[in-house]
């Protein structure tokens, strides 16, 4: 009977003691060499959804880049030979964050950090503009969010539910005046065929006789302008393999407004990773 109240013992503290287990300082999420970690005298190959805690060492070796995610979802690219106490790179958790989103870093914090709450399995729930379908009050669901298009140029189709033909109308004003284009009855419209109609500027959209309380925004770029802004955003993008930096791009677009793009970008990763899931759930948004 002692031996069995010593089992029980032992049992419970061993709970309790992985109840109360470190949070970690850092999750992997690439490493493109041998990038290891030292505990207690032993190296371990660093790989994506490893922990790293805060009396832990890291070693990179010549022509390897490592990068974490900091609990606060900012990330740090290490890149220099050599060795690092995590506790001292802790504090460049603190500088602004290399990505231009830390939505789908919270994604992975999250999947990987082993967090009391089960984390969502599609990382566009992270994203600020998930289920943003349009302002207002309007009946028509959109395929996308749309309250705000970033174009230049690319395919790019919105499709509403529940599909009836309406008629799109665009305005140079945000509230009142004339429109200047109608489309003709459709279940859809044409970004890229309306655009073109278009000198770059600045328009507002709705679905005839649906009108949101705000309308639609959409903003026509000139080339110049247009690659500037999208070539901020790829410079953003942090390493990893490539289908899923495909699918990052992608989704930082998206978040960004720059709808066409994010559709070439999960279009990538998809052909990268036919079986994933997610890249394919994606896509079939911009398909529809």
């Amino acid at each position: 009977m002692i031996k069995f109240f010593k089992l029980l013992m032992l049992i419970v503290l061993g709970f309790g003691f992985r109840g109360f287990a470190a949070e970690p300082a850092f999750i992997v999420f690439y490493n493109s060499g041998k990038a290891i970690k030292t505990v207690a005298g032993k190296a371990v190959v660093l790989k994506k959804g490893d922990h790293l805690l805060s009396d832990d060492q890291v070693v990179l070796p010549a022509k390897t880049q490592l990068v974490l995610v900091c609990a606060n979802f900012k990330v740090i690219q290490l890149k220099m030979q050599g060795k690092s106490t995590v506790k001292s790179l802790l504090a460049q958790c603190n500088q602004k964050s290399v990505s231009a989103s830390s939505a789908y870093f919270k994604y992975v914090w999250n999947s990987f950090s082993h967090a009391h709450k089960a984390p969502e399995k599609d990382p566009r729930a992270y994203m600020k503009t998930y289920g943003a379908a349009s302002r207002g009050k309007g009946s028509l669901v959109t395929n996308l969010s749309t309250d705000t298009i970033n174009y230049y140029q690319g395919a790019l189709t919105i499709t509403w539910l529940p599909a009836k033909p309406v008629k799109s109308e665009f305005y140079v004003e945000a509230i009142d005046g004339e429109a200047v284009y109608i489309s003709k009855p459709a279940k859809y419209v044409k970004i890229d065929s309306v655009a073109a109609k278009f000198k770059p500027g600045i328009y507002f959209w709705d679905m005839e006789g649906l009108q949101s309380a705000k309308r639609k925004y959409l903003k026509i770029y000139t080339k110049a302008a247009y690659q500037a802004s999208i070539g901020k955003i790829l410079n953003s993008i942090v390493a990893t393999n490539a289908a899923e930096k495909a699918y990052l791009t992608g989704y930082v677009f998206e978040e960004q407004h720059f709808l066409a793009e994010a559709a070439k970008y999960y279009q990538q990763a998809l052909n990268l990773a036919p079986s994933n899931q997610i890249y394919r759930n994606a896509l079939v948004r911009f398909k529809l």
